[in-house]
């Protein structure tokens, strides 16, 4: 075994990362208090978005259409709960916002829109008439699968930004509402 001896009394202090040797606590630091004056994010701590939201349109369709808007289809993180719950006396169509609506939407909720990202939108039909609704293309969208709802059920998508200005809606099935709403 060898012993290093140092000379402390030549000023000859050693450390290792920083920190003297024989030292046992660090040494004191000056740091500084951070504040913030409204909701602050650091990847994604401390966000004050939801991670889901729940939208409900009663807006009965004109000319069996219904203009969806953006913040219909927005509102959470990671998934969106739209119910139609319209009295329908036959199938009706559900228009997507276009793409750029969407991301404008977005913004106002306090999301960061980026190419890439992806959250799930459930389209529920509690109407009370026995009809379909189908979700229709707004200007920049692409759809995928099956694009209805029956009544008493809910229609999974994925929504994926492939840009801020165009998107896909995937179709993940149908399922039944039971439970009530």
């Amino acid at each position: 075994m060898q012993n290093i001896l140092f000379d402390t009394t030549r000023g000859d202090t050693k450390t290792i990362d920083g920190m003297p040797i024989g030292q046992t606590t660090p040494a004191p630091v000056t740091a500084t208090n951070l504040t913030a004056t409204g909701p602050t994010t650091l990847a994604g701590v401390g966000s004050s978005v939801p991670q889901q939201a729940y939208n409900a349109v009663a807006t009965a369709p004109t000319a069996n259409a219904l203009a969806l808007t953006g913040a219909n289809i927005t509102g959470g993180s990671d998934e969106v709960w739209l119910n139609l719950t319209a009295a329908l006396s036959a199938g009706a169509a559900a228009d997507l916002p276009t793409v750029a609506q969407l991301v404008a939407a977005m913004t106002a909720a306090g999301l960061v829109p980026v190419i890439g990202s992806t959250f799930i939108l459930n389209l529920m039909n509690s109407s009370s008439g026995a009809y379909a609704w189908t979700i229709t293309a707004g200007t920049g969208w692409t759809l995928n699968g099956t694009m209805t709802a029956a009544q008493n059920t809910y229609r999974k998508c994925l929504v994926t930004l492939t840009s801020l200005t165009a998107a896909t809606l995937q179709s993940l099935g149908e399922y039944a509402i039971t439970g009530g709403i």
